[in-house]
């Protein structure tokens, strides 16, 4: 494969490739370097679901899918993705939970457990 000296369309470092990821962008094809393109990616997942977590607020009125809870302070309604694909934002892929059912579907992954656990002392507290 020949490699080719090109220049990061967002950070306008030069970078040596083999593969160009080309992406349009005002009707001209422009390259990212892999750091800038991660980045870009994550950027639209986080607007896509934001705006699909105030779909589902709206569509359940604040309720948890699974223990039906209603509850009146939304950061302790989080998103789940049941195939756990961050990525993965299809409506039946997107679930409604109270924090405690949250939790209760990550308690393989102790980090995210234990993250979790000071929201719920929170939530008790208040």
């Amino acid at each position: 494969m020949r490699k080719i000296k090109t220049k990061c369309h967002q950070c306008k470092k030069t970078y040596i490739i083999e593969k160009l990821i080309p992406i349009l962008h005002n009707n001209k094809t422009v390259r990212y370097c892999n750091r800038c393109l991660k980045k870009k990616n994550k950027n639209q997942n986080d607007i896509i679901i934001q705006n699909k977590r105030k779909n589902l607020l709206i569509k359940y009125h604040n309720t948890c899918q699974q223990c039906h809870r209603t509850i009146n302070k939304l950061q302790y309604l989080h998103i789940h993705h049941k195939n756990k694909n961050r990525y993965d934002n299809n409506d039946d892929n997107l679930l409604l939970l109270c924090i405690i059912c949250h939790q209760q579907q990550h308690k393989d992954n102790p980090w995210v457990y234990k993250m979790m656990s000071k929201q719920i002392l929170e939530l008790q507290n208040s």
